[in-house]
């Protein structure tokens, strides 16, 4: 979780009270939320505070709902047993650190249920679980708007548009060239479904259920908030993911999947100028597999050399352009699998709309 979430989350259970201040984890200022003697705020770096007294009752209750902890309600702070047993005091637990967004709104939602059985009303809150995650989620793609592409972005980049638009150029002068070209953007449609304009889905609800979306709008580099982006989808089943990142300088598509119990594989797609090696510095493409038998090479698109990811790059050869391209294609499917395929049903699509 980040700020951004936090804040989100906040708003959208209507627990939006910040009276006062303290100190982030890395000397940020954080608002503190009171509610119903309980304090909340985000603690600075990835991870939301509660302090009060917390029912042992609601506690029970996300502990036998939630086995093996995968939103990461952590009681008492940072200790491996979330087994709330272990940390209450008179039926009280003093303190919980939640990871991650859906984790926030399930204890919140939760703790409103848990004050309407005290005041004999009927319980509410925890029923429209998924309709207030979908909320949030798509909150999150309104302020990140991730339907800005690669090309998009990079014409805002003075410094660095020129050396970007003139490998395109040069891309589309050739057969191989373009079929490159559009083997990347179908790549990057892949890892962030919004930059597909053939999809059509009026009302996202039914696809933001399905996956977990993380995003935010703060760019560290600068300490404020920019036209950046970050947006994580992840298969609930498989937790293969794909990463879209947009900053003030470059982009980036990846897609992280495992292949078997031993066999992992990275495919990213970026335009950096932070890499110290002058010949990794531009728009490139790493494949690399990782467990039983390692394979990577990166290719460097804006200078055309390729080689090991930390060994000397020299000019690309036909072997090296073919097996990228090919891993390109097979890397594509399998985006498709946690970002399309899986998650949306024909009928469901109609027409995708993100607000600015």
């Amino acid at each position: 979780m980040n700020r951004f979430e936090f804040n989100i989350v906040m708003k959208t259970v209507g627990i939006n009270n910040p009276l006062t201040t303290t100190e982030g984890r890395y000397g940020t200022r954080e608002d503190v939320h009171y509610w119903n003697d309980l304090a909340i705020w985000f603690g600075g770096s990835y991870y939301t505070i509660v302090r009060g007294k917390i029912p042992l009752e609601v506690a029970n209750i996300i502990y036998e709902k939630y086995p093996e902890n995968p939103y990461n309600i952590r009681v008492n702070g940072g200790c491996d047993d979330w087994n709330p047993i272990d940390w209450s005091e008179g039926g009280y637990l003093k303190t919980y650190h939640i990871d991650s967004k859906e984790g926030l709104l399930i204890f919140l939602t939760e703790m409103k249920d848990y004050f309407l059985r005290k005041n004999n009303l009927p319980e509410t809150e925890v029923k429209k679980y998924d309709e207030l995650l979908a909320k949030v989620n798509s909150e999150i793609l309104k302020k990140v708007n991730p339907s800005i592409s690669a090309f998009e972005l990079m014409q805002g980049d003075e410094e660095n548009k020129d050396n970007y638009n003139a490998s395109i150029e040069r891309d589309k002068r050739t057969e191989i060239g373009r079929l490159f070209r559009k083997a990347i953007f179908d790549f990057d449609k892949a890892v962030n479904p919004f930059l597909d304009e053939s999809i059509e889905l009026d009302d996202i609800t039914n696809y933001i259920e399905k996956v977990n979306i993380s995003g935010d709008t703060f760019n560290s580099r600068n300490k404020k908030y920019i036209k950046g982006c970050f947006l994580e989808l992840s298969d609930p089943e498989s937790y293969n993911k794909t990463i879209y990142k947009r900053e003030d300088v470059g982009f980036s598509f990846e897609l992280n999947y495992k292949l078997g119990d031993e066999q992992y594989l990275n495919v990213h797609h970026y335009f950096s100028t932070s890499d110290n090696d002058e010949s990794d510095k531009g728009e490139v493409i790493s494949i690399s597999y990782y467990g039983d038998n390692d394979t990577n090479i990166k290719f460097n698109i804006t200078n055309g050399k390729a080689g090991e990811t930390y060994k000397e790059k020299t000019p690309a050869n036909m072997e090296q352009i073919c097996f990228v391209y090919d891993e390109l294609l097979k890397a594509t499917k399998l985006a498709s699998e946690i970002t399309t395929e899986k998650m949306m049903k024909k009928s469901n699509v109609k027409k995708i709309t993100i607000n600015n």
